[in-house]
């Protein structure tokens, strides 16, 4: 099975997610991306595994000493012409927590890593990806105006499955509510 890790967005971020996703879709004929994958920030990126208990049981043991953090979504930004998205400004507080958290998971033998999970790790909530290279700078245009600001409690954990042709919420944890 195919999963990832990632935090979950929740209440007004998450509806202006769904409303800018609907925006490009409608009007750039692109794929809207809340039907296949919830909004999120990739904590850590795709993996195939049949032992997702050992990552269960990873971010289990992670959490009984993890308390909540913060974070904020400000603006849009892009990586090339291949994927457009907010920005999320992470607290120092959530980068230590983050590093705390892959520093975990590499304990697990065999878990997969990707080139560019060893490199700057640079969180975002995609609005647009596959198939906007010809539509991008008029998507861009249209975005630029936008300034989107939430200040967000990194109060989540969730590993999401790839099934049936989209990702769906596998197990969430609450961080704190392992605290011991």
């Amino acid at each position: 099975m195919i999963y990832f890790i990632g935090y979950l967005v929740k209440g007004e971020a998450q509806r202006y997610h769904h409303k800018i996703c609907s925006e490009l879709a409608n009007k750039f004929g692109i794929k809207y991306l809340p039907a296949t994958i919830p909004s999120h920030l990739t904590l850590k990126a795709p993996f195939e595994t049949n032992n997702i208990k050992s990552v269960e049981e990873k971010i289990e043991n992670f959490l009984i000493d993890t308390k909540k953090t913060k974070l904020k979504l400000n603006g849009i930004g892009h990586f090339g012409k291949n994927v457009i998205f907010i920005d999320a400004k992470p607290s120092k507080e959530m980068i230590d927590t983050h590093k705390k958290l892959i520093s975990k998971l590499k304990e697990i033998k065999g878990l997969q890593w990707k080139e560019l999970e060893n490199k700057g790790f640079q969180f975002h909530l995609t609005v647009a990806t596959k198939g906007i290279k010809l539509k991008f700078d008029e998507m861009w245009k249209y975005l630029t105006n936008l300034n989107p600001s939430y200040n967000l409690e990194f109060d989540n954990i969730a590993i999401l499955k790839y099934e049936n042709g989209k990702w769906i919420v596998y197990k969430e944890y609450e961080i704190e509510s392992y605290l011991k």
